[in-house]
């Protein structure tokens, strides 16, 4: 009866590891198969192994491949139940990757079964808003990428009001709503500004900046001057910098100089520089004078302010162009000797 037991205990162990595991000769197909941009029969079959590893690992081929016949074999995989979970979402990752317009109505199909559900599979969501955002910025002139976008602001919607939102989920529909450019895809994830979760929020203010939106620089002011969170300040200043807000300007210069973060810093420095206004000159002029003196005292010889203080000198040159103001003409001359004539666009600044 014992050896019984452990004959069962024993072949359920090597049941198990064979359905997780992928064997090197399957493996080695595969690779070839990836190598060699070559989508037939042998992959196809995979995708309906009986070994889950396999089925997986056959879908990430296929994508990878990127051959847009993998679509429906890809599809089919989510009508089967033993594919629920890693193999469901790496068949999704598949299909974005591809990047086909064929591939729409089953990122939908997706997103529309996911959403709204207490016990969704985040994982799935987010791989299913990523894959709409691929297809959609490789055919966008293709009618479905327009619906791909109103069923991304759709989808965030929902779990913008959801009882549990998920910040993986919006992540991913930010950068979505970002690839897909749809009416309006500013005004739906400001909203996220809001958001507890600061990857959130300094995810949405880069996609806002790269939407060139106009609708969030009240709260842009606001998490620039209020946020803990360095990433959400850094691209708090882009944002304003980009929309060219005027009101920002002693916020971003308090920003420029005074932060704790360099990373902040130079972003509110960059985006001084967009503002174009030469009144604050002499200001920016007095920290990188500041910043020279330590950076001098250094032992290193390419201290790690030296990044900084050439973003300075970038937005000096620009903002005190032909002024000949002698303070700044001094400070670009004792900072390219500093820096030994190594970064040119120095004495690009002192030229101008």
């Amino acid at each position: 009866m014992k050896k019984s037991f452990l004959t069962l205990f024993f072949g359920l162990i090597f049941v198990s590891f064979a359905y997780t595991q992928v064997p090197i000769l399957v493996g080695i197909q595969i690779l070839k198969a990836e190598d060699a941009r070559r989508y037939d029969g042998v992959i196809e079959g995979l995708l309906r192994s009986p070994n889950l590893a396999v089925r997986e690992r056959a879908a990430l081929a296929a994508g990878r491949i990127g051959d847009d016949r993998a679509i429906e074999p890809l599809a089919r995989m989510f009508d089967d139940k033993r594919n629920a979970g890693r193999v469901w979402t790496m068949a999704v990752f598949a299909i974005g990757e591809i990047e086909s317009a064929k591939g729409a109505e089953h990122i939908t199909d997706v997103i529309k079964s996911e959403s709204g559900y207490v016990k969704r599979d985040s994982a799935l969501l987010s791989r299913a808003f990523e894959a709409a955002g691929k297809i959609a910025a490789a055919n966008p002139k293709d009618p479905k990428a327009k619906d791909l976008g109103e069923v991304i602001l759709k989808g965030l919607e929902i779990e913008r009001n959801s009882a549990s939102p998920s910040a993986e989920v919006i992540r991913a529909g930010v950068t979505a709503v970002l690839r897909t450019r749809p009416a309006d895809g500013d005004k739906a994830i400001i909203p996220f500004l809001a958001h507890s979760d600061p990857e959130v929020v300094a995810d949405t203010l880069n996609a806002l900046t790269r939407l060139r939106s106009k609708n969030a620089n009240r709260d842009a002011r606001d998490l620039l001057e209020t946020s803990v969170h360095a990433m959400v300040r850094a691209n708090a200043a882009r944002l304003l910098g980009a929309d060219e807000d005027k009101e920002a300007l002693e916020l971003l210069l308090k920003a420029a100089t005074t932060d704790t973060d360099s990373r902040v810093r130079v972003a509110a420095v960059r985006s001084l520089g967009s503002l174009k206004d030469a009144k604050v000159g002499d200001k920016l002029l007095a920290h990188g004078e500041k910043l020279l003196d330590g950076a001098k005292l250094s032992k290193h010889k390419h201290p790690a302010g030296m990044g900084e203080l050439i973003e300075i000198a970038n937005v000096l040159g620009r903002l005190l162009a032909a002024s000949a103001n002698p303070s700044a003409v001094k400070f670009l001359g004792d900072l390219a000797l500093f820096d030994d004539g190594l970064t040119p666009e120095i004495s690009v600044a002192r030229f101008r």
